[in-house]
Formats: C-alpha cells, structure tokens, sequence
C-alpha cells in the first residue's frame, strides 16, 4: 500500500501544480502534459499490469546460437542486452520486455503473463485444466512458474 500512496501522492502533486498553473494564467500545457504522463508512467510502473502479458522468451538452442540471436537484434534494431550468466539476456528496449534464453531450447517463444499473486495463479492453472511444465522457481526479479494451457502451448506467469 505504501507504493500505491506514493504514486496518488505524486498523482494530486501534478494535479496541484497544474491548477496552480491554469490559476496563475501560464501557459504550460506542454509541461503540464510531460508531467501527467509521469505520473501514469510512474503509477503504472508501481502497480503492474496484473493478468497481463509483458514479457516475451526466445529461445536459443545454444551458446552460440544464443550470441548470434542477441547480435542480430542489437544490429537490426539496436536494443541493448543485460546478461544474467551464460545462457540468459533481457531488453527493454523491445517494447514490451524481451529476453533470449539457451537455457530451455524450443522453438517456440515463451510469452509470460505478470500476475499480482503467483501462488493463487498456480492454483487457477490447475483448477482450469492447465499442466505445470516447470515448477515455480525464484529468480532475480521474483518468481515465476511455466504451464501448458489445454492446447499445448508453453506460456509462464510470474509476480515479484
């Protein structure tokens, strides 16, 4: 609750600085706008985007394969990598964030699902049908879990 404070506590700090702004007659609309939009950036930032897809895995199948894949999308559309060990990378600069991993070769991406609580999605997967592929696991930015949906295909869903 502490962060969602904050975030309404920076929310009504721009409201009031644009009043004050409307009330004094200057013209600020741009700066008004550029700070609105931090602090729904920066709201959003803090709640999460629960239920909602904001990652995506590639595979790589091995090391080297791995180096090729992140050097292709550095030079084709210039994103930057953070390495996490041998096997495992992560941009931001996708879009929607994106990593690359020799870690579990298959061919088909990973899309992975931020839920606000891990343990009750776990149990909804299961309830609803859904094979646990890979059970849950830490890792530096929370933990997450692996699952089959009734179709077959591998999705993920994690929480800090």
């Amino acid at each position: 609750m502490a962060k969602l404070a904050d975030a309404l506590d920076l929310g009504s700090s721009v409201e009031r600085r644009a009043s004050s702004s409307l009330a004094l007659g200057t013209n600020n609309s741009n700066a008004w706008t550029r700070r609105k939009i931090r602090a729904v950036l920066c709201f959003k930032c803090l709640m999460g985007n629960h239920n909602e897809i904001d990652y995506i895995e590639l595979p790589a199948n091995n090391a080297a394969e791995f180096s090729k894949v992140k050097s292709f999308y550095g030079r084709v559309f210039g994103w930057e990598y953070e390495q996490w060990g041998d096997d495992y990378a992560d941009t931001k600069d996708s879009g929607v964030g994106s990593g690359i991993s020799a870690e579990r070769p298959s061919k088909a991406p990973l899309v992975v699902i931020y839920v606000s609580d891990i343990d009750a999605a776990y149990n909804k997967v299961m309830a609803a049908g859904g094979k646990i592929t890979k059970e849950m696991f830490s890792f530096p930015g929370g933990r997450r879990f692996h699952f089959n949906d009734p179709a077959g295909n591998e999705l993920a869903a994690w929480s800090e």
